[in-house]
């Protein structure tokens, strides 16, 4: 439809439509009118660093953001661990070592996963924890 795109002073689109009816709805703005030659506008996608690609394969992995103790830890990796075949791999993440009292190691989840490799993120994503398994895999 013909029209106007309308920003402020930021760039920020305010209104878009017929400029006679977006200036007479922002009256008293000091705005400024792009004719759109036609064209179409269509909204952006904001990023607001959500990384929507790894927050949708949280669904299917193991959540440790509540586990308040190694005990705690240690039994939902291994009653996770009890599900999988031999050599399947085991992908975690959310522990908080805050929220633990202490950093995790490879020795808590080695003994619950002797068959597995696993991947443990911690809940900021920028450290990991890894099993024996995992490190021999690795070399």
């Amino acid at each position: 439809r013909k029209g106007a795109i309308v920003s402020n002073a930021l760039g920020d689109i305010l209104d878009v439509g017929e400029e006679a009816g977006v200036r007479e709805r922002l009256k008293g703005s000091v705005i400024e009118a792009v004719d759109l030659e036609g064209k179409y506008v269509f909204p952006g996608l904001v990023d607001a660093h959500a990384h929507l690609i790894m927050g949708g394969s949280f669904l299917s992995q193991l959540d440790l953001r509540d586990a308040t103790s190694r005990a705690d830890f240690i039994e939902r990796v291994r009653d996770r661990a009890a599900n999988l075949e031999p050599g399947a791999w085991l992908i975690g993440y959310g522990f908080d070592e805050r929220k633990l009292g202490e950093m995790p190691n490879a020795g808590w989840i080695s003994q619950a996963t002797p068959d597995n490799p696993v991947l443990i993120l911690r809940a900021d994503g920028h450290r990991a924890l890894v099993n024996f398994y995992l490190l021999a895999m690795a070399n």
